[in-house]
């Protein structure tokens, strides 16, 4: 397995750099705090991982530190976005100069030449809760991989700012523990897997013949009631990669279920539902695949 798949601590002495990629004991991850005695338990919290690392945040200049080529940034903190599809809970590398804009003032001066940001949350989900940062520090460090797995550029030291993780919220040592596992665990994760890493998996992909869409924004994710013989359950319509979704027919809906596994619909390619918004019923639907369990 190549070093860059596993944790430092059983890396063999000696390994050496894949070409284009960072193997995990070389891509740092740095947290910026702004209190000096959290900087002090963070370090000493990290010294079984001497490739995290905790740092004093500079006053007044997020972004601005020495040795990190990529910074993380939530997506309130974009000046600009740009055209890009957004998943939930996964993470994007965008060049700092795509963001920004540039003028007479160059905005990007003094920023690393990448940001990772682009993370929507769920419906119902916080994005300002602490108990995210797990899901946080596992997308910035997935998407810094997808990046270097490229093997155009490599992203070698990752700047995350307590502030804009929530990170400042937690005890240190309890910081630095979901630090380390969440960072261990992105880093474990094959290659091969990334694309799909901590996305949301749907249950089922289904044909909807939607009935309406009054009063309705439509986002990243659509949640209602599935009915299928009588029984409802709580699903949610994932339409982060869809191009649209409109009035009538809609193929390649996928679908997942929210409800406990005990009460969830035992569908079968070919089966009809529908969806219901309360007493109102908002679309029918037939089962076009039905997706293992992630």
């Amino acid at each position: 397995m190549p070093a860059y798949y596993v944790p430092a601590s059983v890396l063999p002495s000696g390994s050496v750099s894949i070409p284009g990629r960072v193997p995990y004991r070389e891509m740092r991850l740095i947290i910026e705090h702004s209190d000096p005695e959290a900087v002090r338990i963070l370090q000493e919290e990290f010294q079984s991982h001497p490739y995290l690392e905790a740092r004093p945040q500079r006053p007044f200049q997020p972004g601005v530190s020495p040795g990190v080529n990529a910074f993380y940034l939530p997506m309130h903190a974009f000046e600009q976005i740009p055209s890009v599809r957004l998943l939930i809970h996964q993470a994007h590398v965008f060049r700092t100069r795509q963001v920004f804009f540039t003028g007479p003032r160059d905005l990007t001066r003094g920023w690393p030449p990448f940001l990772i940001a682009g993370i929507t949350v769920r419906p119902g989900e916080n994005a300002f809760d602490p108990g995210l940062v797990p899901l946080t520090i596992r997308a910035v460090i997935a998407a810094a991989r997808r990046f270097n797995a490229q093997g155009h550029e490599v992203i070698e030291a990752i700047g995350v700012e307590s502030g804009f993780t929530q990170i400042d919220k937690l005890a240190p040592r309890e910081a630095a523990r979901l630090i380390r596992a969440a960072n261990d665990e992105a880093m474990a994760v094959a290659e091969e897997k990334l694309d799909e890493y901590g996305r949301v998996r749907p249950h089922l992909i289904a044909m909807v013949d939607l009935l309406t869409t009054t009063g309705r924004k439509i986002s990243t994710e659509w949640r209602c009631l599935l009915e299928f013989k009588g029984r409802r359950c709580k699903c949610a319509l994932i339409l982060e990669e869809l191009p649209r979704l409109g009035i009538g027919e809609n193929e390649g809906v996928p679908i997942e279920f929210l409800c406990p596994e005990t009460d969830r619909p035992q569908l079968k390619v070919g089966d009809e539902f529908t969806l219901w918004e309360g007493k109102k019923r908002i679309a029918k639907g037939v089962v076009r695949q039905v997706l293992p369990e992630a």
